[in-house]
């Protein structure tokens, strides 16, 4: 008979395979993309950071499918995943790297959206340069909360662990938590992160009227990119809030609290499976030029497998257009 656990497992799966075929195209196409001027060119490196973080998230998360309940007062993390049987000592490093990518991903969101801020003021390689301090910022932040965390569990994991299998339905692996510094330390990153949102919401208010005004400059070419661009960064975040931030935070101050959670970590659990794969779909969608690019690609393939004679004109010159410099907006 299926239980929850099954079900829970089943999807964890599913997006793990469906954000590793949409992410790696998505890398695939915009490393091609490099060694075009186009109007995108400036944003790669963030979408190749994210789209690597959304592999390296999705992965970690199907090899830990981490469920956090609330059993006796205490709260503990279960493991639903293949790995759930590993020792502690080995758990609790993995689960640490887990949250450090998890910090990655709630902070790179209003990072980008300073990079937009800069770019649009035409500070170009200012830009550039400031986008990579900060990214390698932003990752060496993740890292050592990740650690902190590490720290956190190691000190605060009980030895004498209860057996929760009549909750769970079978013997999964946990890890029993009797400290609140690691739920304080997840409510104090995600406020950062939901201040980050409304400090890019901001920018990007005020970028989307910059945009509209310059329309009788730039044509209306580069005014749809610019839209466009917008459209990509505000999605993305409003996606990484409502998947990520809000659901940990809730969760960690229901920990915090005493709330019984047992069913409440199910929003967290649905969201870091679904993210990594919404993510890729959000950039491929609005950013049409990586659809051309898979559509060239596509049919190079097709050329090559004999199956075409060569690239059909309408979509090699819709390439070739769209590689004209833009106007950096």
């Amino acid at each position: 008979m299926l239980t929850i656990a099954d079900l829970m497992q089943f999807n964890a799966y599913v997006c793990l395979i469906a954000s590793i075929l949409l992410n790696s195209v998505l890398i695939f196409l915009i490393h091609m993309e490099r060694s075009h001027e186009n109007f995108y060119r400036m944003y790669n490196t963030f979408f190749i950071w994210s789209g690597v973080a959304n592999l390296a998230m999705s992965l970690g998360f199907a090899v830990l499918q981490p469920a956090p309940i609330t059993f006796q007062s205490k709260t503990y993390i279960v493991f639903l995943g293949p790995f759930n049987f590993l020792p502690d000592l080995l758990l609790i490093p993995i689960f640490s790297i887990f949250i450090s990518i998890s910090i990655f991903q709630i902070f790179k969101e209003p990072a980008i959206f300073i990079l937009r801020f800069i770019y649009i003021t035409r500070k170009m390689k200012m830009g550039a340069f400031i986008f990579r301090k900060l990214l390698s910022l932003i990752l060496a932040l993740s890292l050592t909360l990740g650690l902190a965390n590490w720290i956190i569990l190691q000190e605060s994991t009980l030895d004498i662990k209860p057996d929760i299998s009549n909750i769970m339905g079978e013997d999964y692996g946990f890890l029993a938590v009797n400290n609140h510094a690691m739920n304080v330390l997840q409510v104090g990153v995600c406020s950062v992160g939901v201040f980050g949102f409304v400090v890019g919401f901001l920018i990007y208010r005020s970028i989307y009227e910059r945009v509209t005004q310059t329309i009788s400059i730039d044509g209306r070419a580069n005014y749809q990119r610019s839209i466009d661009i917008n459209q990509t960064l505000l999605v993305s975040a409003i996606q990484q809030i409502i998947f990520l931030t809000l659901p940990i935070c809730l969760l960690s101050i229901f920990s915090i609290e005493g709330f019984q959670i047992s069913m409440k970590s199910m929003p967290i659990y649905l969201g870091t499976c679904f993210y990594p794969i919404t993510n890729a779909i959000t950039t491929f969608i609005h950013l049409k030029y990586y659809q051309r690019q898979f559509r060239k690609s596509g049919m190079r393939c097709l050329v090559k497998l004999g199956y075409l004679k060569k690239v059909p004109n309408r979509i090699s010159t819709a390439v070739e257009t769209s590689d004209l410099p833009g106007s950096g907006l």
